[in-house]
């Protein structure tokens, strides 16, 4: 409250002028200046929360994300091509172009055996009889029957010299046993056996060739204790 109004006393001025008659401007001014901030005041109450909904509506549609995409189902029995797809009318890619050359098919039972039956006797006396050539997809398998009637110990792979090889040239690796590295038939004596070689024989191959004691040995040397044996095998049979 403003004390001019109600105050009886009357004052003058320095001019002569009345006091109270010169304070009412002021006592306008400082009311009016009040209104303007309740004015701004309440604009503000009002103002506030409407700015506050617009700005949760705005956060709403930025973080509101669109529903994931699904693909459509895929036809149940589709086979994948094995080479990528060409337009149509086009044929697929050759051979050598994009897929490597591969031997044909050839059907064969698992293991292919042979029956070879093939003997041979050194002029020292010992016998060798091929039975069988086993083919397997990772070996070979010959079964042997040996024969020794001297009186002395023979052998047959010294520093590893039994080999298989086909007409290709490729060898295939005699696994030889842990026991008896160097095959050693004891005198007077008749064993049968198996020997095992590594690898699949070669697709084109048409022959095989067993060689023992090559070439160390003596096909000749009755006194020999290291004989030279040389067998012609047939490679896997085909249909």
């Amino acid at each position: 409250m403003i004390g001019f109004n109600r105050s009886p006393i009357r004052v003058a001025g320095p001019d002569g002028g009345d006091l109270s008659t010169m304070a009412r401007p002021v006592c306008r001014d400082a009311l009016f200046r009040t209104a303007q901030r309740i004015f701004s005041l309440c604009i503000q109450v009002v103002a506030i929360p409407i700015i506050a909904a617009n700005l949760v509506n705005v956060a709403h549609a930025q973080f509101d994300l669109p529903p994931p995409v699904q693909e459509p189902p895929r036809t149940p029995g589709s086979p994948t091509p094995s080479y990528p797809l060409v337009k149509p009318g086009l044929p697929p890619p050759g051979l050598g172009i994009s897929r490597p050359t591969q031997p044909p098919a050839v059907p064969f039972s698992a293991p292919a055996t042979v029956h070879v039956r093939q003997s041979k006797t050194h002029p020292n006396g010992v016998t060798i009889l091929i039975d069988t050539v086993s083919f397997l997809p990772s070996s070979i398998v010959v079964s042997v029957e040996i024969f020794n009637p001297a009186f002395y110990r023979q052998r047959l792979n010294p520093s590893g010299s039994l080999l298989l090889t086909d007409e290709r040239g490729r060898s295939y690796f005699f696994v030889a046993p842990v026991d008896n590295p160097e095959l050693v038939i004891g005198p007077q004596s008749h064993v049968f056996g198996q020997l095992l070689f590594l690898g699949g024989v070669d697709w084109q191959a048409r022959a095989l060739r067993l060689t023992i004691n090559h070439p160390f040995g003596s096909s000749t040397d009755r006194m020999t204790v290291v004989p030279l044996f040389q067998f012609s095998l047939p490679a896997e049979p085909r249909s």
